[in-house]
């Protein structure tokens, strides 16, 4: 399994390298994709020890945003996830450092060069090691909706199928 970024998932359903994409909303779905919702999913703004001191009360995202962040490029669905959530409260979203991949993210985290927007599912094993923290916000963050992603003009292979099976999509 590889994380990518859904512009990069994208082009890979597209040359049928993959079978299935799992994504996070928002989705673009292009007009050859159709998705199948099955899970609901939860980011957190995370740091690493230099930011450790805002882990330990709630935070607003005004004062997250006076931080040095580290995100995904603007076309990655998290960003606009962010994007939405901040602009709903009228602060501007700017990232001082990109990254393509969650587990450079999560590096860039750890090794506190800012603030980043993560799946909890994905960090708990950080978080309980110590090696990053949470952040808990005022404001509250809406669940994003996982989704398998297939493509509409490239047929399943048989493990893609079964799993799909299984999974009970």
């Amino acid at each position: 399994m590889e994380l990518l970024l859904q512009p990069m998932l994208d082009q890979k359903l597209r040359n049928s390298e993959l079978d299935f994409a799992i994504l996070n909303s928002p989705i673009q779905l292009a007009d050859d994709q159709e998705k199948i919702d099955v899970a609901q999913t939860e980011e957190i703004f995370a740091c690493g020890r230099k930011y450790r001191s805002m882990a330990e009360r709630e935070v607003t995202l005004q004062e997250i945003a006076a931080q040095p962040l580290v995100f995904v490029p603007e076309d990655a669905s998290v960003f606009q996830y962010a994007k939405a959530l901040f602009d709903a409260r009228g602060i501007e979203l700017h990232s001082n450092m990109e990254f393509p991949t969650l587990a450079l993210i999560c590096g860039a985290i750890e090794n506190n060069l800012g603030i980043g927007l993560v799946p909890l599912a994905c960090v708990r094993e950080q978080l309980a090691a110590g090696t990053m923290f949470r952040l808990h916000t005022k404001e509250p963050m809406p669940l994003r909706t996982t989704s398998i992603v297939t493509s509409k003009t490239h047929p399943l292979g048989v493990a893609a199928s079964t799993f799909l099976t299984e999974i009970g999509t």
